[in-house]
């Protein structure tokens, strides 16, 4: 970046503010002494800043208020669906739910009743467990892989976890708070 970049960057703080003589600025007043291009820069903004001046101070009109609060209320019932959808939180919730489902249901219902009674021996049981595990090895691998998959999907959300996710959730937790505090109230009122 030239110096002509630098200081054309900051000539409309400089000439927004008054130019005001701050040392601050000694660097900036050098270049612009010596340099015809920022010169002319310099003297547009002043043509601007001095129209802005100039110009009548409008007022806004009664209505604005209500109109303004309108459209933000809009904007906050729209930003609350769009919280409630977003894929980075649903699809690891869904696919942990999903991984647990499916692991539960490739439990062998006959395994509770395989366990050793006190006259039976460990490695009968083993051998039973075994072979029962054997018949659902295929169930018990995918079951592994989509939690593990499902485990990988949310360390990678939370290690991307910035200060907007913070905030997004706060919203999420104000927004499951006023449902509940609803649903609490309807159900107090029907009793």
């Amino acid at each position: 970046m030239s110096l002509c970049d630098q200081v054309q960057r900051w000539l409309p703080e400089f000439v927004a503010a008054g130019e005001p003589p701050l040392s601050t600025y000694a660097p900036l007043l050098r270049h612009l002494n010596e340099c015809p291009a920022c010169q002319a820069y310099a003297a547009d903004l002043r043509v601007v800043e001095g129209a802005l001046h100039d110009r009548p101070i409008a007022m806004p009109s009664p209505n604005m208020a209500p109109e303004i609060m309108a459209m933000i209320s809009h904007e906050e019932e729209s930003a609350s669906e769009e919280r409630l959808l977003t894929w980075d939180v649903w699809v690891p919730v869904l696919a942990l739910g999903l991984a647990l489902l499916i692991t539960l249901m490739a439990v062998p219902v006959a395994l509770p009743s395989d366990a050793p009674s006190i006259g039976v021996s460990l490695t009968t049981w083993i051998a039973s467990l075994s072979e029962t595990v054997k018949k659902d090895l295929f169930w018990a691998i995918w079951s592994g892989v989509f939690v593990t998959t499902a485990g990988l999907g949310i360390s990678l959300a939370l290690g991307a976890w910035d200060e907007g996710n913070s905030r997004r959730l706060s919203h999420l937790e104000q927004d499951a708070m006023e449902i509940m505090d609803r649903l609490w109230t309807r159900a107090r009122r029907a009793h």
